[in-house]
């Protein structure tokens, strides 16, 4: 855990059902395509748009459920959250289709 940085966070044996709702404007599949070359986009797409919307969905839901923790507001219009967001999705890319060292340098920058 120590790796992720979230080791302040307390561990609960009961399931606490987290709620959040990110709030500003939605991060987009064009995003994350204006990250990567046209090749690597391809590839990680894995040839669908829904691959990508898919990856930022569970990149929000990494990241919300974090800032839920740390009590920060999850606002997309904030430069700083939209950017962790984005290096979450690229890394969530490269883990779905085996790119781990890649998607560990996307871990490390987004930290």
């Amino acid at each position: 855990m120590e790796e992720y940085s979230i080791v302040d966070i307390p561990a609960k044996s009961a399931k606490k059902q987290i709620s959040f709702s990110p709030f500003g404007t939605a991060v987009t599949k064009e995003e994350v395509e204006n990250r990567l070359s046209a090749n690597l986009y391809k590839q990680l797409s894995d040839g669908s748009d829904k691959f990508v919307t898919d990856a930022v969905a569970r990149a929000e839901v990494y990241i919300g459920t974090i800032l839920h923790w740390l009590n920060v507001q999850f606002d997309l219009d904030n430069a700083t959250i939209r950017e962790i967001v984005l290096m979450q999705a690229l890394y969530e890319l490269h883990m779905a289709l085996g790119h781990e060292e890649a998607g560990r340098e996307y871990r490390t920058q987004m930290k």
